[in-house]
């Protein structure tokens, strides 16, 4: 094999390990369309993606995965590639192993580990945990979620990191509950309430029984509105959407682990479904996140919800690889 492709060998799986590590710690953010550009492009890229998971896996960093995909396992046999020497096939691998290694410190310590120094409590993709508050108030965190507890003499306040959690608050008096998600504060004497955060900053805030306090407290002049039963409201760059009442299914439907699209486009449908698989599932083709999608997700049976919802419009799913799924057009 010649030097040049060598390097091209070696450059291919050098890239396909940036991208798995950005995928596998959740920083993809706006690169994912660059993502699928890129993974989509050569089945080269494909075969590389699948072999770096392979090699974080066997050195421990990934829970045991089912059976590789058959289609996967063939096109790494018969896929029509000249491989490299021996000795640089050798060479390219302890290059990959050793940047994986150099690279390990840094995501342990970034995104999901960093929060549990950070939280008091934290759920991960898929999970739900019912929590019991000092008082007797009790809070559920959803899937992918991070508290932190703040209780003092004069205040019950709780500050949520990351995610989305349902609070029910019992009645204390002259001690206020009090939720802060960045910067908004939502404070109640007592009643039941949801609080979002969203990746980008947004922060949604639903009122479920009794009135709800609302307070931007991250700027000068502090803005404050007050939620009635079933109303929600969203909070962005400090400004206030419009309120707007809701069914109390509405406000629930997460509880109950489920997730109900109506009319949505699938690309911000695959983002919510995303929060409660342990993987990442992304459209073969852009234009497939145009598609409106309508439908129920179970948040606790995700593979066969996914197929379910994607058989209605025409569409279907691979596992590429343990870690990554793929939507396409059937036919």
């Amino acid at each position: 094999m010649n030097q040049q492709n060598d390097q091209l060998s070696e450059s291919i799986l050098e890239q396909a390990r940036a991208w798995f590590v950005r995928a596998d710690t959740g920083d993809l953010g706006v690169e994912e369309d660059a993502f699928i550009q890129w993974f989509t492009a050569k089945v080269a890229h494909q075969i590389a993606f699948a072999e770096i998971e392979q090699l974080w896996f066997d050195l421990g960093m990934l829970p045991e995965p089912s059976i590789m995909d058959q289609e996967v396992k063939a096109q790494l046999h018969t896929i029509n590639v000249k491989s490299p020497s021996k000795r640089n096939t050798l060479m390219g691998w302890s290059i990959i192993f050793w940047s994986l290694v150099a690279v390990m410190a840094g995501v342990v310590f970034r995104d999901d580990i960093a929060l549990l120094f950070k939280s008091d409590y934290r759920t991960f993709r898929g999970e739900q945990e019912l929590v019991y508050l000092p008082d007797g108030s009790q809070m559920l965190l959803n899937t992918d979620t991070a508290i932190n507890l703040l209780y003092t003499a004069k205040e019950r306040r709780i500050e949520l990191i990351r995610g989305e959690a349902y609070f029910a608050a019992l009645p204390k008096a002259k001690r206020p509950f009090i939720v802060v998600a960045n910067g908004i504060e939502t404070e109640v004497v007592e009643g039941n309430f949801n609080v979002r955060l969203y990746e980008q900053g947004l922060v949604e805030i639903g009122a479920i029984e009794y009135q709800v306090t609302i307070e931007d407290s991250s700027i000068k002049d502090s803005k404050e509105i007050k939620l009635q039963k079933n109303e929600v409201v969203q909070v962005d760059s400090h400004n206030f959407s419009g309120i707007k009442m809701v069914t109390p299914e509405t406000l629930k439907y997460w509880r109950d682990k489920r997730v109900v699209f109506n009319e949505e486009s699938l690309g911000d449908a695959l983002k919510e479904i995303n929060r409660y698989y342990t993987g990442m599932i992304l459209p073969w083709d852009e234009q497939l996140t145009e598609i409106e999608v309508t439908g129920e997700f179970k948040t606790d049976q995700p593979l066969v919800s996914l197929e379910e919802l994607l058989e209605h419009l025409g569409l279907k799913f691979k596992k590429i690889t343990p870690f990554l799924i793929v939507v396409f057009k059937s036919g």
